[in-house]
């Protein structure tokens, strides 16, 4: 097998701006990697080690023993993933796949019952499409041979590319793996053959290791597994060899643009082929020379792939022919070709068969059942996901320290290893992810036990016991406590077996965590900010934390872990503020009280009532939130949609597991606020259900509203419990120390 580039050169087309001349806009995929990747190298510092690794992208810092060639020693060991699309099958995809093939075998086996019968003959006679078919397929086969073209494997002697890795295989087919950019280049060299060369034909192979299984490697932007394929041409030490037709077996744009391989030799590079809504099969095209390439004369291919997103071409393999046919590309299998250039009369029974079911496979007269079969083949949709996947070592990504930490400034290349004010690597590791993440967790490297455990108490008591808990560098703040802080990071590391199970349990179960809220006099004197934790500190809860708090409250949490991403109730009018194209269809049945975990969420689109809670935007790792208390907060509370919804929901159970305004009220109260009621707020809130359940007899249309029936149904007595309760809760949802850990 020959290998294109050395690893090397791999990095050689960054910034040469291959691509740009195609169609200004679109994202150049190699900067988009490299700032990917410098976001996962902050992320890594942040969750992990506590430290701002991306302050050291740009430049080398006078006091910080982080310096610019470690942050890119560590993005090395990062930067050696390729992210490939898992196919995530069950078992009733693969019986859904079965059938499906079933029943188009099925068809095929019959397609010769769908002939049409001719508008010009006897409707009664049944025999006539039979006939009629027949007589097709045999001038079909004597026009087919009489075309047929013998085809020759060849196999490259070298190939290389621009950016992606080039792999000749055993049989002879090119595989390219690795990155690619908006414009590929390949040049494929092929060996002379004994007879004069006429036609050339390009086969696009599917591959299950390609996006949609190939043949191209689009990933982004166009259609997955699609290739443009915009020029191509054929020379060698005689000079160009001019090609005058090029047929291709399918073809289709996925833009609406003309497509056909005639365009790729038209010296266009705006124009080309490409095979939209056919991925995961197999294309031809063939390439016809003005004059035949002399014997025994080796040729280099030179094709150029892309537009405005990289959409190169994955697998593919070469042939050649000596025939003076003039051959057409057509969609059929390599053994239907072999068998059409057998003489008909030659043909066995099974072969003529066989002949029969490719003729009627591409007969315009079989178009709907054509069709229909494809449907069928075409693999069932099942959930995807990113992998990563390491790449080999003769084909790693070089990283280069980047001047000033601009993407288009690459400098001397730097070799995968950890800061080096950090313990190293063992030795004899390979310096991968895999060796990173041992390195993480390992006994050696003590500091992401602290700054694990450091979040986590800063998650129960409102602050770490190092303040500063995205910053364990020089710039943060010293622990309060340090011993407390090993402790609790060797005890982690050794007894806990990293359980946070554990780790949260001997938190929780502490006199500290355990001891009052209440605020005492001393203590402000000697300890103002409550850095000693001398009394229970009391913050608000995260954003996420006070909608589950409340499903929890209401009896309708549901705990289903994992799955798809859900879509709670909110207001139209918070859902058109983001430039989201899709509409937000909320959620119905259990769906919309799953766990704000799987709040679908989207950069441009944020769930409105986690970030009126200060809840982050998702684009950037961050280790501590803002808090802020605002009047939108308590306004959420009382008249968002889904609190609404959840008073509601409250107000049925309250009703159903209690008789009397005094049960329901201490019932409501311990749901939500974990305590009864005391003497003062029974009096003001009874006081309150009463007169709500007088204002709402005597307008029954706000009774409906508020316990959430439709305008349908009539309000009865019952219906205006519900909905005095409804309202009941939703103050009780309002209250400060609903929303607060006291």
């Amino acid at each position: 097998a020959c290998t294109g580039e050395t690893s090397d050169e791999v990095d050689l087309a960054i910034g040469t701006g291959g691509g740009e001349a195609f169609e200004e806009g679109g994202i150049d995929p190699l900067e988009f990697r490299f700032h990917a990747m410098t976001d996962r190298v902050a992320t890594t510092g942040t969750t992990w080690l506590g430290l701002t690794l991306g302050c050291a992208q740009c430049h080398t810092h006078k006091y910080d023993p982080i310096s610019q060639r470690d942050y890119y020693s560590f993005m090395a060991l990062l930067n050696n993933a390729d992210e490939p699309t898992l196919r995530l099958h069950s078992d009733s995809t693969a019986g859904r796949n079965l059938q499906n093939r079933e029943q188009a075998a099925a068809l095929i086996a019959r397609l010769s019952e769908y002939w049409p019968a001719s508008a010009d003959t006897d409707s009664s006679d049944r025999k006539q499409p039979v006939r009629a078919m027949q007589t097709a397929f045999s001038e079909w086969l004597k026009s087919e041979h009489a075309s047929a073209s013998r085809w020759v494997d060849l196999k490259p002697t070298n190939a290389r590319s621009t950016l992606p890795i080039l792999e000749v295989e055993e049989d002879g087919a090119v595989f390219a793996s690795g990155d690619t950019a908006k414009r590929d280049d390949y040049w494929i060299s092929l060996p002379g053959v004994p007879w004069a060369m006429t036609a050339l034909q390009l086969e696009a192979l599917p591959d299950d290791r390609l996006p949609n299984g190939g043949p191209g490697s689009t990933y982004y932007e166009g259609t997955l597994g699609d290739f443009f394929l915009n020029e191509f041409s054929v020379a060698s030490s005689e000079g160009r060899h001019p090609i005058t037709i090029a047929t291709e077996s399918y073809a289709k744009d996925r833009y609406g643009q003309p497509s056909s391989a005639q365009f790729t030799i038209d010296g266009d590079v705006q124009t080309g082929w490409s095979v939209h809504e056919r991925q995961g099969n197999r294309h031809t095209a063939i390439y016809r020379f003005t004059k035949p390439v002399p014997p025994n004369t080796p040729v280099e291919i030179h094709m150029v792939f892309g537009r405005h997103f990289a959409s190169s071409l994955g697998h593919f393999r070469f042939t050649a022919t000596a025939s003076t046919t003039q051959p057409v590309a057509r969609a059929r299998t390599r053994r239907t070709n072999e068998l059409l250039l057998k003489s008909p009369e030659v043909l066995s029974v099974k072969e003529r068969q066989e002949l029969l079911t490719a003729f009627l496979l591409e007969a315009p007269e079989l178009k709907t059942q054509q069709d229909q079969i494809r449907d069928l083949k075409r693999p069932v949709a099942v959930p995807t996901t990113l992998v990563m996947q390491e790449r080999r070592p003769r084909h790693s990504r070089i990283t280069r320290r980047h001047h000033r930490g601009e993407y288009l400034q690459p400098k001397e290349r730097v070799e995968p290893m950890t800061p080096e004010v950090l313990p190293p690597l063992p030795d004899g590791d390979t310096a991968d992810r895999l060796a990173l993440a041992r390195w993480l967790v390992s006994p050696q490297n003590p500091l992401t036990a602290r700054v694990v455990v450091n979040r986590h108490w800063a998650a129960f008591f409102g602050t770490g016991i190092v303040k500063t808990v995205d910053d364990f560098g020089l710039q943060g703040e010293f622990p309060t406590h340090p011993e407390l802080l090993d402790w609790l990071a060797a005890t982690f590391m050794q007894d806990d077996a990293w359980s946070l199970r554990q780790l949260h349990r001997r938190m929780v179960s502490s006199s500290l965590y355990r001891q009052s809220s209440v605020v005492r006099t001393a203590a402000l004197q000697t300890d103002p900010d409550n850095r000693l934790l001398s009394y229970a500190p009391r913050f608000r809860l995260e954003a996420e934390i006070v909608r589950d708090r409340l499903l929890a409250a209401s009896l309708v949490l549901n705990p289903t872990i994992g799955g798809p991403s859900v879509r709670p109730l909110q207001s139209a009018g918070a859902a058109k503020e983001g430039y989201a194209a899709d509409k937000w269809k909320a959620d119905t049945g259990d769906s919309r009280y799953r766990r704000s975990l799987y709040t679908y969420s989207r950069r441009t689109a944020p769930f409105a009532m986690l970030t009126t809670f200060d809840g982050p935007s998702g684009e950037a790792c961050i280790a501590r939130r803002g808090r802020s208390n605002n009047p939108l907060q308590a306004l959420t509370l009382l008249n968002d949609l889904m609190f609404t919804d959840l008073a509601r929901q409250a107000a049925r159970t309250i009703v159903a597991d209690a008789a009397t305004d005094e049960d329901r009220l201490v019932l409501l109260f311990r749901r939500v606020l974990v305590r009864p009621p005391a003497p003062t707020e029974s009096r003001a809130l009874l006081g309150y259900v009463q007169t709500l359940r007088d204002s709402l007899a005597r307008d029954p249309e706000r009774a409906k509203q508020l316990a959430g029936f439709n305008a349908q149904e009539t309000a009865n007595a019952a219906t205006r419990e519900r909905a005095v309760w409804a309202g009941t809760a939703r103050a009780i949802f309002a209250l400060d120390e609903a929303v607060m850990r006291e």
